[in-house]
């Protein structure tokens, strides 16, 4: 009988900041992951092994580990950058002349 086991990893997107790379000191696109490792058992996820947070350059291609901390820090930033785009592009359509 055979068993087969290992781990496997799952990195889901959490946000894109414009923001300065840290590599190539570019202000660029700032992808920000979360990469979950599991125990998986007959390649099915079982278990949950930990957390990792990953900013990666849309410019140099750079990635770097970042804590949870400030991966929760550039969340909040991209909401912001977020609200403010939604809010520039409002305005700018109600400053618009309807004909």
């Amino acid at each position: 009988m055979f068993i087969i086991f290992g781990l496997r990893r799952k990195a889901h997107r959490l946000a894109t900041i414009f923001a300065l790379c840290a590599s190539c000191q570019t202000p660029a696109a700032q992808v920000l992951l979360s990469v979950r490792t599991f125990f998986s058992l007959f390649f099915v996820p079982v278990l949950p092994l930990g957390i990792k947070y990953r900013t990666t350059c849309t410019m140099c291609g750079a990635s770097t580990v970042v804590s949870a901390e400030y991966a929760d820090r550039l969340m909040a930033t991209a909401s912001h950058q977020v609200e403010t785009t939604v809010t520039d592009i409002q305005v700018g359509a109600a400053e618009s002349p309807t004909a």
